[in-house]
C-alpha cells in the first residue's frame, strides 16, 4: 500500500519524509507545501483502490549497494538512507507500476491490501503533510 500511494504522490514531484505501517491505522508523511484538494484526494483514494482491484502481483528483488547509485529514482525517502543488509538493497515493485527501496513487509498481490480510505491530511509543518489511511 505504501509504495502505491508513493508511486502516486510522486507523480506530483513530492518525497516521503516518513511513514507507520500498521493497525487500526496507517500514516504516511510527503514533501507537499499545501494540502491536498477534495479533487486530489479522490483521485488518489480512487487510483490507489483501482491498484487493489486490480490484484497486481508485488515482488521483491534484491540489488547490491554499487547497482543502487546508478538507480536513484530507487530512494524516496528525504530523511534516511536506503536500508542494507549484508551490502544488497531489497527493491519492491508492483508491476509495471513502481518500483523502490523498502525494508518493510508487504503482501504478495495488491488485493491482499482491502480498501484504502484516506481519514485525514494534517499539516505537519511549513512542507509536510501527513496523510492518515485506513485499509476496510
Amino acid at each position: 500500500m505504501k509504495i502505491s500511494v508513493n508511486a502516486l504522490m510522486l507523480k506530483n514531484s513530492t518525497h516521503v519524509t516518513g511513514a507507520q505501517i500498521g493497525q487500526p491505522y496507517s500514516r504516511m508523511d510527503f514533501k507537499l507545501d499545501r494540502g491536498l484538494t477534495p479533487e486530489e484526494r479522490k483521485n488518489l483514494k480512487d487510483s490507489v483502490n483501482s491498484m487493489i482491484a486490480e490484484n497486481m502481483a508485488i515482488n521483491i528483488k534484491y540489488i547490491n549497494a554499487e547497482e543502487s547509485v546508478q538507480m536513484p529514482e530507487l530512494k524516496r525517502t528525504l530523511n534516511k538512507d536506503i536500508p542494507k543488509t549484508n551490502g544488497m538493497i531489497r527493491v519492491v515493485e508492483i508491476e509495471n507500476v513502481d518500483q523502490q527501496c523498502c525494508g518493510g513487509l508487504h503482501p504478495k498481490r495488491t488485493a491482499e491490501l482491502g480498501q484504502f480510505k484516506i481519514q485525514k491530511i494534517d499539516n505537519k509543518g511549513r512542507d509536510n503533510r501527513r496523510i492518515k489511511i485506513t485499509l476496510l
